[in-house]
């Protein structure tokens, strides 16, 4: 298993821009270049390190944290390749399918616009089934009405 000592040794990582570095040349790999590449099915960015094919952004947090995360890995503005780790969080499968099916046109969690009637809607996936929570003039409105419904689950992240 590959250790945050392990992957400092050939890696650079520059919090910011979400990018890693390789440290020496490896293969095809030149020193000072950017390490791995954008998976075309995915849109993740993957890199081979010690043989093994790894998403760059669960090496991202074994660089920063020292540990693999716990579950899944959360890009919070939903751009794959942004790797920045202000851009990642380590959260359960709910929050992120939460993340990915509603919020892919909205910015704030648990909103999707509904293009036909313009209203925003608001929603959450409970045990992996949506939960319509309503139609909402906005999507700050709507964004409201979902936290509640996390609230009242008991579930305090978003």
């Amino acid at each position: 298993m590959l250790t945050q000592e392990r992957l400092r040794e050939i890696l650079n990582y520059n919090e910011l821009t979400g990018i890693f570095i390789w440290k020496a040349s490896r293969g095809t790999a030149k020193l000072g270049s950017a390490a791995g590449g954008v998976h075309k099915h995915s849109g993740y960015v993957r890199i081979r390190v010690d043989g093994a094919l790894y998403l760059a952004h669960r090496l991202v947090w074994l660089y920063a944290h020292g540990v693999w995360p716990t579950d899944q890995i959360d890009h919070k503005n939903l751009i794959k390749t942004d790797n920045s780790i202000a851009n990642l969080r380590d959260v359960s499968n709910r929050q992120n399918q939460q993340n990915l099916q509603c919020h892919a046109n909205g910015r704030l969690g648990g909103t999707c616009f509904h293009k036909r009637n313009q209203k925003w809607i608001a929603q959450i996936y409970i045990s992996g089934k949506k939960k319509h929570l309503g139609y909402f003039r906005t999507e700050q409105l709507a964004h409201h009405a979902y936290l509640k419904a996390v609230a009242k689950l008991g579930d305090p992240s978003v």
